[in-house]
């Protein structure tokens, strides 16, 4: 079940992007931890198969530099914790077990442990200079996810603009995907900004899983808020829902799926 895990991590990364992105302090630090309760169907042959699976996803970031036009940001991941069960199994891993980070399917994962990635945020855009996560995003299909790093922090220019009301919406369209992602400034208080954010998301790529070439199609849509600290402009949590369906397949056969899923991101 590592590539359920995969794929859903990718997806929460695409459809959690495009946030208007203050300019940040160098030397802040922001540990990220991103939860997810996930719910797949699959249909093979016409007969229903449901899969039940958690994640947890534990991240340290740095900022590093402050430029006019952005900052750069050095990220680790600290841990990685999951579970899956359905069709006769039930399995848990936890990166901080010496066993399940020598099981072979959990290697991939295994090699962002502790390593450092350093990421560009210019002009609203995010770019991965080094590191192994461009290699695991590149393997499971979604080396364009990158936007995922630019929500975290508000520019100075958007901050002054947060009013009840205030909306804008960002796409991205590449080979593999189309999203588009509609945000309004739904509540304000003294401290904190409510941000409503509504994505659709169309997805056609190809994953690598243990040797052979895996086919998503996928349609799906997330209704999410974050909620930011108008003193710091840094991004305190974000919670969402998505809903996709589509087909995956090899060797030339497709198979239905759905798949719905709840997220939960925290700054600390």
């Amino acid at each position: 079940m590592k590539k359920v895990s995969a794929l859903i991590m990718a997806l929460t990364a695409i459809l959690f992007a495009g946030a208007q992105s203050i300019k940040p302090v160098v030397g802040k630090k922001m540990q990220v931890v991103v939860s997810s309760a996930n719910s797949m169907s699959i249909s093979p042959m016409g007969d229903n198969i449901d899969i039940e699976s958690t994640n947890i996803t534990t991240c340290d970031y740095l900022i590093t530099a402050v430029t006019e036009k952005g900052y750069s940001l050095e990220t680790k991941v600290l841990r990685i914790q999951g579970s899956a069960k359905g069709a006769g199994f039930e399995k848990s891993f936890d990166s901080e077990n010496e066993t399940d980070r020598n099981e072979p399917g959990f290697a991939e994962a295994a090699k962002l442990l502790g390593k450092t990635n350093l990421i560009k945020i210019e002009d609203h855009q995010a770019y991965i200079v080094s590191g192994e996560v461009l290699n695991s995003l590149a393997l499971i299909g979604m080396k364009d996810a990158t936007s995922e790093f630019v929500k975290f922090i508000l520019y100075k220019d958007d901050l002054a603009k947060m009013r009840t009301g205030y909306h804008w919406i960002d796409t991205l369209q590449t080979e593999s995907m189309k999203l588009s992602a509609e945000s309004e400034v739904t509540a304000i208080t003294e401290t904190i900004v409510e941000i409503t954010v509504k994505t659709k998301l169309d997805m056609h790529t190809t994953i690598q899983q243990m040797g052979m070439e895996v086919k998503m199609n996928l349609t799906g849509k997330m209704d999410s808020k974050r909620y930011y600290s108008l003193a710091t402009g840094i991004m305190i949590r974000e919670e969402g829902d998505m809903l996709a369906d589509g087909e995956g397949g090899t060797m030339g056969q497709q198979i239905p799926m759905k798949m719905k899923t709840h997220i939960k991101m925290t700054v600390k």
